[in-house]
C-alpha cells in the first residue's frame, strides 16, 4: 500500500489554501474523493495529479467563480 496522506475536506481546504465552495466546485469537476459510507476523504497525491492535469484551466475557473 501507498504512503498517501488522506485528508478530510477541512484537512484539504487548509491544505489547498480554498475554501469549502471552491472545493466542492472542484470535486465537481472532477477532483478525486473518497467515499466510504457518509465519510469523504481526499488523498493529497490524487489532489497534487488532478491540480497538475488541469492546472492550465484553473486560473480561467477562478475568474468564471469571481465575476
Amino acid at each position: 500500500m501507498g504512503t498517501s496522506q488522506e485528508n478530510t475536506k477541512k484537512d484539504a481546504c487548509e491544505y489547498l489554501g480554498i475554501t469549502y465552495n471552491i472545493l466542492d466546485i472542484w470535486v465537481e469537476l472532477g477532483l478525486p474523493q473518497i467515499v466510504i459510507g457518509a465519510t469523504i476523504r481526499l488523498d493529497q497525491v490524487e489532489i497534487g495529479k488532478w491540480m497538475y492535469a488541469v492546472s492550465k484551466y484553473l486560473n480561467k475557473f477562478q475568474a468564471l467563480i469571481h465575476r
